[in-house]
């Protein structure tokens, strides 16, 4: 057994000494809230470590990637290596609402519905689920797809609008579905894209307008289509972007109530504003806020009430804000806030507050930011970058794979 060194017997401070103390140890305390305020980590407080890779404490969390939040503030968590998805009330209880026996495999992206459903896509089983707020899991959507000969292969982005219709994406089978509150399945796009000589090649990502207009990303095809209520078929942006900064491997996708219409290029690491009329614009690129924090292989997207974007870098392992004034600010970076680290966001998502929830997927865990106005962040200590893999993209055998990064990067098959 190991013993401890001899230490020198204590002793007792006389009256001289116990407050030259007590004025040092108030000097000390005074340096620390300054040096906070100043650098802005008084604020870290701010940023909240929601859920990590013990999970619900029963069941782990291994690569969170989607996550998504309902109106009462409850969120919600995917995770591709440990096939299940969490729930975390605004009371911080943690609970597995669904697990690999569903069967679920690879839980992708996630979805919630106006009714409290949670809807979830299982890359690996070809499938997609819903959970009620019962707990009921019913199996909306198998390889069959509508069972008339379009089949789902490899389904990632999933959307739901006000009516209950659900829309999923199959990466792999090049196809888009809509799948209505009776269980009725129709394909809504294919590969052929618009017919007219734009095709869908990896469809992704998958938003939906209160109009009924559904927009959908083309991983390989490097395309963004937009499905009208009737059924046409637009493509709004391709690989050129703005005719100046090209779009290449677009993966999120997001759509404002105005109509404006946001997507993320992973490879180009940058992102693009389509309005209504069809007018665009780049809002950001590699470069980040243009104060030494870059953007690297943004993927997901989301917005506030306000119109602000959101985009995490997955490989530059942060998350920028980004203003209808085009200011851009980095709100979490590899730290987690002081709490971290993180890295690998995958996913974002904003409620109604405006609070903003990220995924850590390469360190097992979820990070809540408050609404940005409260939250400036910590910035005078160099991100924290652990473990990150080599690899500078999603494909889908990386993903049929488990999740396990390839030595190279690569894009596709």
């Amino acid at each position: 057994m190991a013993t401890l060194p001899n230490l020198p017997a204590a002793r007792s401070l006389d009256s001289g000494e116990a407050r030259s103390a007590a004025m040092m140890s108030r000097q000390l305390i005074f340096f620390i809230c300054s040096f906070l305020a100043a650098t802005g980590l008084a604020s870290a407080q701010t940023v909240v470590r929601m859920l990590d890779g013990s999970g619900d404490g029963n069941h782990i969390l291994n690569r969170p990637w989607g996550v998504a939040v309902d109106k009462a503030g409850t969120v919600y968590v995917s995770a591709i290596s440990t096939d299940n998805v969490f729930a975390v009330d605004t009371s911080r209880a943690i609970s597995q609402i669904i697990d690999p026996s569903a069967p679920l495999d690879v839980a992708l992206d996630l979805a919630v519905g106006s009714n409290g459903g949670v809807y979830v896509t299982g890359f690996q089983t070809d499938n997609a689920f819903e959970i009620t707020r019962d707990g009921l899991v019913t199996e909306i959507i198998d390889f069959s797809g509508d069972r008339t000969g379009n089949l789902l292969s490899g389904p990632v982005g999933i959307a739901v609008d006000a009516l209950g219709n659900v829309y999923l994406a199959g990466n792999e089978s090049d196809n888009v579905f809509k799948i209505a509150p009776g269980g009725a399945i129709k394909q809504i796009l294919g590969a052929a894209g618009d017919g007219a000589g734009h095709t869908l090649d990896g469809p992704y990502d998958i938003a939906v307008h209160p109009s009924g207009k559904v927009y959908v990303t083309g991983q390989f095809s490097n395309n963004v289509f937009e499905i009208s209520p009737l059924g046409g078929i637009t493509e709004i942006i391709d690989f050129t972007g703005d005719g100046t900064h090209e779009l290449l491997a677009p993966m999120g996708v997001a759509v404002a109530a105005s109509g404006n219409v946001y997507v993320t290029g992973n490879e180009t690491g940058n992102g693009f504003r389509i309005t209504p009329a069809g007018t665009i614009t780049q809002f950001i690129d590699q470069s980040g806020d243009g104060s030494g924090n870059v953007l690297l292989r943004p993927l997901g997207i989301d917005l506030d009430a306000a119109e602000s974007v959101f985009v995490p870098g997955q490989i530059s392992a942060n998350v920028f804000r980004v203003t209808t004034a085009g200011e851009i600010t980095e709100i979490i970076d590899g730290t987690g806030g002081g709490l971290g680290p993180f890295a690998g966001p995958s996913d974002v998502a904003v409620d109604r507050k405006g609070n903003v929830f990220v995924t850590g997927t390469f360190t097992d865990n979820v990070f809540r930011i408050a609404h940005a106005a409260q939250a400036p962040q910590p910035t005078s200590f160099p991100p924290h970058r652990v473990g990150l893999p080599g690899w500078l993209g999603i494909s889908s055998r990386w993903l049929r794979e488990g999740g396990v990064a390839p030595a190279q990067s690569r894009l596709e098959e």
